[in-house]
């Protein structure tokens, strides 16, 4: 994260995996940040491919945020086009928010 980064009104971190990658934007921007979960159900991600790996999909890398972490926004992404965008409107009017602001 470059140093300018205060100053951007809006900005989109696609992955964190470990509650401390959490804790640092927590500690840097605080009221400011948003955490967002995106879910498929194991069936739906068998259907795309996905095969649970022991010592791989078992590890804090993958799983570290299962528990603990009071997301501000759960995505179920089963593949219904039409929810996953009911679902992203709170999301998105709040990103075109901030960014007017």
């Amino acid at each position: 994260m470059c140093a300018c980064a205060r100053y951007f009104l809006v900005q989109i971190v696609s992955d964190a995996r470990r509650r401390s990658d959490l804790e640092w934007f927590w500690n840097r921007f605080g009221e400011r940040s948003r955490t967002v979960r995106v879910e498929a159900s194991e069936d739906k991600r068998r259907e795309r491919g996905w095969e649970f790996t022991a010592g791989v999909d078992d590890a804090e890398s993958e799983c570290g945020l299962d528990e603990g972490v009071a997301f501000d926004w759960t995505i179920h992404n089963d593949g219904d086009q039409q929810r996953l965008e009911e679902q992203l409107k709170g999301l998105l009017s709040l990103a075109r928010e901030r960014a007017q602001a």
